[in-house]
């Protein structure tokens, strides 16, 4: 019993982590604050570092 709850611990753990960052997207898209582009941007450019390619700007220190 002690063995299976410490493994249902770690997943309620990452659950409630998961639920976290969705539901910032959400309440942000839903007051308006959401920038669709900036949020884009930020993505592409993540996804060309892990490929190795290099980017001239980084996206996520922009200000609003």
């Amino acid at each position: 019993m002690i063995g299976a709850d410490r493994i249902m611990d770690s997943m309620r753990v990452f659950i409630n982590l998961l639920g976290n960052c969705v539901a910032t997207f959400v309440v942000a898209n839903w007051e308006g604050d959401l920038d669709h582009e900036k949020m884009a941007r930020v993505f592409a450019a993540d996804k060309a570092s892990r490929r190795g390619e290099a980017t001239t700007e980084n996206p996520a220190y922009e200000t609003a």
